[in-house]
């Protein structure tokens, strides 16, 4: 899978000048966000980003997500993801980094870890989840406040 990797820039996900080489990554490739970045990275509300993996390497590097985000496998090694729009189909990895909602849809996606919902946060499961550890044994879903909130539409299976 080629690698592109994350420059900086403006902060625009959908800006292939943010991007080493020069273009957006695509279906195929494998997105690097590392400790060299400078700004926040955004995939808009109105964008619909389908990348083969995303590598999170970055202690202050935040990746917001408003729109529709795919990927194969995003692994958080450090930094934070912010789901405020979708994000399907991933097998999300916090190994060291965090997923972090305001509210956001999990759509057929697998976590990695523990999925922690803060108070405030509203995480809508639409297509199933799976909630595991490395080892592949049963994990946690942790409501962490008050007005942390889980939501499924329709019937929706949460192993």
């Amino acid at each position: 899978m080629p690698s592109i990797n994350w420059n900086g820039g403006s902060g625009d996900w959908s800006d292939a000048e943010n991007w080493t080489p020069q273009q957006v990554p695509g279906s195929t490739d494998s997105a690097t966000i590392s400790g060299s970045s400078v700004s926040d990275v955004l995939v808009g509300a109105s964008d619909s980003v389908t990348v083969g993996s995303l590598l999170l390497d970055d202690a202050a590097g935040v990746v917001e997500v408003d729109g529709a985000f795919s990927a194969s496998e995003v692994n958080l090694t450090s930094g934070q993801m912010i789901d405020d729009g979708t994000i399907a189909n991933a097998t999300i990895i916090e190994n060291g980094g965090s997923l972090d909602f305001g509210i956001g849809l999990l759509d057929a996606d697998t976590i990695e870890g523990v999925l922690t919902i803060g108070d405030g946060d509203t995480v809508v499961v639409q297509g199933g989840i799976t909630v595991e550890n490395a080892d592949g044994t049963p994990g946690t879903i942790a409501l962490t406040g008050a007005d942390a909130m889980l939501e499924v539409t329709d019937s929706e299976t949460i192993d």
